[in-house]
């Protein structure tokens, strides 16, 4: 479950062979081009200059290559450790966001009935499950939702006319309430705070059609007004279908719950109704609308959420016995703990991060190898200038001062082209960002002193073998 969280579509991964046969083929020609090459570059040494110091002294050109490739990794590892900071970033502003409901200790389920079930039996089912879910010690609430939290299935039908406001204003509205036809007990099984008021109950089934709004309705319509009591005409059937009836259902706020993150947690929160599926069944049969279109917008895609009082995946069982027990004809589609789905809706955004900061971390050990390498390799390049300078009176600062400052010198170079290369690639990646801004001055600062405080500690080592040359030894070299 673990890896599915990480990756997602894990269970679609498969090894190819293809690829394996390709990535084979690339590791031994890399491996060979990577060892041919210096063996040809000793191959041109002649023997008189292997036998001397100039052997170990290097032409200036190779210096400089080494160096450029050092540069190079350096800026790779800094765009590199930039587009992983902005993506760990991201990540932690997904994960503290207010989703507008706890999914702690809730099992969500998908409830499956025959097709040829009629409308009613189904509506049956579903009252005689929750009736055994909430009977249960272990659970502290249960309900049904047509298309439950982090599914982003919704209907908007008709228009949603607040007091004072007309059909035709309301008609030009850009972003239309959504409804979702619901029982009572989801929303407190789901976690989702309340505002004020109360939520749905059992006598809002039946008799005046009661609803919950939430913030975003009850700010749009009503600003700072108290919106309980108050009353949206709902004018469905008009401008639809010309066999539909048209009807106004005046839908009384019975209280407000704070805005809900459908779909995915990244998605914002939009206006959103609630109101007792059974009365959504009813004004749609009011309306004349197809039996099978009333029965998919009130009792279609049946989502179940059930807050236990301890841990959630122990209560798998008891749900698949009660499902059973109701209906055995009836089956669970797919069953997940909340905390489950919200990892799931989060997978992506989790892969990236894990994904490139890998990446990053191999880049800048590569880089911090290389600097290292480089200068220990110039440190013994030098041996005898080291033991002369030493001899003639050069302290182990100065020594040590020297050598440090080519690595901060290649280390500042490399990291400034590579921040000025994240900087003018960052707007790319806004499209897998939340909450961070692509140019995000911290993370940009962040991953600068980092990477260089890590550069020069590698720079310091071959600095200080340096100071540790012996001017007799390093003068008798040759």
């Amino acid at each position: 479950m673990f890896g599915g969280n990480l990756l997602p579509r894990l269970q679609e991964v498969d090894v190819d062979g293809r690829v394996m046969l390709i990535a084979m083929g690339l590791s031994l020609a890399a491996s060979v081009l990577f060892g041919v090459l210096p063996a040809w570059q000793l191959s041109r040494v002649s023997q008189l200059q292997a036998l001397g110091t100039r052997a170990f002294s290097g032409s200036r050109r190779d210096t400089r290559t080494r160096t450029a490739l050092v540069v190079s990794q350096l800026v790779l590892a800094t765009v590199l450790l930039v587009a992983a900071g902005l993506l760990v970033n991201s990540f932690i502003s997904l994960s503290r966001v207010e989703k507008g409901y706890d999914p702690t200790d809730v099992v969500a389920f998908q409830l499956v009935l025959p097709a040829d079930y009629a409308t009613e039996r189904k509506a049956a089912t579903i009252a005689s499950l929750l009736s055994a879910l909430r009977n249960r010690t272990e659970v502290r609430q249960a309900g049904f939702a047509y298309a439950g939290i982090l599914l982003g299935l919704q209907d908007t039908v008709g228009v949603f006319i607040p007091p004072g406001r007309t059909i035709e204003e309301m008609q030009g509205e850009e972003e239309k309430p959504r409804l979702k036809s619901l029982s009572p007990g989801y929303l407190e099984a789901m976690g989702v705070p309340l505002l004020s008021g109360r939520y749905l109950e059992e006598r809002d089934s039946t008799g005046a059609f009661n609803i919950i709004v939430n913030r975003t309705v009850a700010k749009r319509y009503f600003g700072d007004a108290n919106p309980l009591g108050q009353t949206l005409v709902w004018r469905t059937g008009q401008g639809l279908n010309p066999t539909l009836r048209p009807f106004d259902a005046p839908l009384q706020i019975v209280g407000v719950v704070e805005d809900i993150r459908q779909g995915r947690v990244a998605t914002p929160a939009y206006a959103e109704i609630f109101m007792d599926y059974r009365q959504v069944r009813e004004i749609h049969e009011r309306m004349k609308f197809p039996k099978g279109r009333v029965e998919q917008i009130s009792l279609g895609f049946m989502s179940f959420g059930v807050r236990t009082r301890g841990n959630p995946t122990a209560f798998f069982p008891a749900v698949r016995e009660a499902v059973r027990t109701i209906d055995p004809n009836a089956s669970i589609d797919a069953i997940h703990t909340m905390d489950e789905m919200v990892g799931y809706s989060t997978a992506r955004q989790r892969f990236y991060a894990v994904l490139l900061s890998v990446f990053a971390g191999v880049a800048g050990l590569l880089a911090v190898i290389g600097i290292y390498g480089v200068l220990a390799y110039a440190v013994m390049q030098r041996t005898q200038e080291i033991g002369i300078r030493m001899a003639l009176g050069a302290e182990r600062r100065q020594v040590m001062s020297l050598i440090l400052r080519r690595g901060v010198v290649v280390a500042v170079i490399g990291i400034t082209i590579g921040m000025i290369g994240a900087f003018a690639g960052a707007r790319y990646m806004q499209s897998m960002l939340f909450g961070v801004e692509p140019r995000d001055p911290s993370t940009f600062t962040a991953v600068a002193i980092a990477f260089a405080m890590v550069a020069v500690a590698a720079s310091y080592l071959p600095a200080r073998r340096a100071t540790k040359v012996d001017p007799m030894v390093a003068l008798r070299v040759d």
